[in-house]
């Protein structure tokens, strides 16, 4: 039996884990948006013929900016059955930063790490399909080791702090039938967070993994595209960490 069509929305979804998520809805025949800041990478996308998948300009740290968007989206699916909120990036704070620029930064990263998924959700939330509506976080693993190298304080609390959003979202719309989990990957290899890393970087962290390897975008995307089925929903409020062993028991 032919499954209907879902609108899909994955937030930073040009790029990276984000990209390839959408590629999965895509090519399954769902309606997918992606929303990012890069003007190149949008027009990249929408002047695709691999994939059908619509992308808009949207930096989702702006209240406004992710208002319009929002009613934008709901003009045109009227409900969201999909939510993916992927965006982040990362940049250092240590402490051997001068004090202004530490601010700066943290700032900025709580702004698009965190605080740019509650936007989101807070402007679609009341779309999402009941029962069945599904929202995914994707954290990282730097939330439960500090990041590997000192300067993780910003992107490290950043991407804690879903976890937070994951638990109050998943206790407050549950009972409406949406699912709120969230998916920690490990090292990821072919991200644009990870292209400036050196040879010797990847082998070191590639090791980590007690698989052997270096995580793939692919690797994520499979663990978004069951928690997003109709087979997954009896799983709330967790926390899924795809990183090839690095933190066993978790």
């Amino acid at each position: 039996m032919t499954q209907p069509r879902r609108s899909v929305v994955i937030v930073g979804g040009t790029s990276g884990i984000g990209l390839a998520v959408a590629k999965r809805f895509a090519s399954a025949g769902d309606r997918v948006t992606v929303w990012g800041r890069s003007q190149d990478k949008v027009a990249k996308i929408n002047g695709s013929d691999d994939y059908d998948i619509a992308a808009e300009v949207v930096d989702v740290s702006n209240a406004n900016e992710v208002e319009k968007a929002a009613g934008k989206l709901i003009a045109r699916y009227a409900t969201i059955d999909v939510l993916v909120n992927a965006a982040g990036y990362t940049k250092p704070v240590t402490t051997e930063m001068s004090y202004k620029e530490a601010v700066a930064t943290w700032n900025e990263l709580i702004a698009t790490n965190l605080t740019g998924s509650f936007l989101v959700t807070q402007a679609t939330a009341k779309h999402i399909t009941r029962p069945g509506g599904r929202i995914i976080m994707v954290g990282s693993v730097a939330a439960f080791t500090g990041s590997m190298l000192p300067g993780g304080q910003g992107y490290a609390a950043s991407k804690a702090g879903l976890h937070g959003l994951t638990f109050a979202l998943a206790r407050e719309l549950g009972p409406q039938g949406i699912t709120v989990n969230e998916v920690v990957p490990g090292f990821i290899a072919d991200t644009g967070i990870t292209s400036a890393y050196s040879p010797d970087m990847i082998e070191k962290l590639s090791s980590l993994a007690t698989v052997g390897r270096a995580g793939n975008v692919d690797d994520v995307a499979n663990a978004i595209i069951y928690l997003a089925s109709p087979e997954a929903g009896f799983i709330n409020a967790e926390v899924h960490h795809i990183n090839g062993g690095w933190l066993p028991g978790r």
